[in-house]
């Protein structure tokens, strides 16, 4: 994707990436979002000031359609023509002038107002997102605990059945050959090279 349709994705609000409305966790933003603030912020709801720029149906819309709107005026503002001011810096009245001038443009006072919307999405979603990951890091630790738990269960049963019955089989065998070596009288012992085999290979030659 080349730099110009990159360029121009963002300002159709095509930022990449799926839409919260496709996360079912964000549901109750998106289908009723209303005014959405961390709860410290939730005095900022009651101090909003709406104008024919900055609605309470824009102010309480999703995210999504929010960020589309910011981006569609900040297009709209930096393709308008720009009243040229000769501010004198030096000068504090035309520095108060200035300010006034800033402060009541009504793109700027959108802007400012849906930043403070969109902040507040991203705020709580943060927090959705942040109870959704304990939660199931939650789950499946137990999970994780619950299978360690069942595979070591079975790693026991399997080396008891398929590993220490034969050891103790083989011991049995060996305890009984024991046995025989000291029941059998030493000159007999030596003088049966069969038997000396046997004992020492645990074969009988043929």
């Amino acid at each position: 994707m080349n730099k110009k349709k990159i360029e121009t994705n963002i300002k159709n609000g095509k930022y990449g990436g799926k839409s919260s409305s496709e996360y079912s966790i964000f549901d109750s933003l998106n289908e009723n979002p209303g005014c959405v603030r961390a709860e410290e912020f939730k005095y900022q709801c009651q101090l909003r000031e709406f104008n024919d720029f900055y609605t309470k149906e824009l102010s309480e819309s999703p995210i999504d359609y929010m960020i589309i709107e910011y981006l569609n005026k900040f297009n709209e503002f930096i393709n308008n023509e720009i009243e040229v001011h000769n501010y004198n810096l030096n000068e504090s009245s035309d520095i108060l002038r200035m300010l006034i001038d800033v402060s009541t443009n009504q793109y700027i006072k959108l802007f400012q107002s849906l930043s403070e919307d969109i902040i507040g999405h991203i705020d709580q979603m943060n927090y959705l997102g942040t109870a959704y990951l304990i939660k199931y890091a939650h789950i499946y630790s137990n999970l994780s605990l619950i299978n360690h738990f069942i595979f070591s269960v079975l790693i026991v049963v399997t080396f008891y059945i398929f590993v220490s019955k034969n050891i103790r089989k083989q011991l049995r065998v060996m305890d009984v050959l024991t046995n025989i070596i000291f029941i059998i009288p030493s000159t007999f012992y030596s003088s049966s090279p069969k038997l000396k085999n046997f004992i020492l290979n645990g074969k009988l030659d043929k």
